[in-house]
């Protein structure tokens, strides 16, 4: 039995460009960068932090990522933080 495995996915770290406060039960737009990527779609899967990220399909030049704060807070996020990875997503035609 000749068994092969699956090649692991191209993922793409996803960094914040420019030192941002999140303001107490704000929503924001985040600055990001990352490598340049061919044309397609891809996914944005976003890591675990202490404030909330959206995941949601982009295009190959992503600026900006969603983020809220749900705390009483403000939430200070240092530039070069990776928030996430960008996936190439696959369709699957019915």
């Amino acid at each position: 039995m000749n068994v092969r495995p699956r090649p692991l996915p191209v993922r793409h770290k996803v960094k914040l460009a420019e030192h941002t406060t999140l303001a107490p039960r704000q929503t924001q737009e985040l600055r990001v960068q990352h490598l340049d990527l061919p044309y397609s779609t891809y996914i944005f899967d976003p890591a675990s932090a202490p404030y909330a990220l959206y995941a949601g399909l982009a295009s190959e030049d992503l600026q900006f990522v969603v983020a809220r704060n749900d705390s009483n807070f403000p939430v200070v996020i240092p530039i070069g933080t990776v928030l996430g990875d960008i996936n190439p997503y696959a369709f699957e035609r019915y």
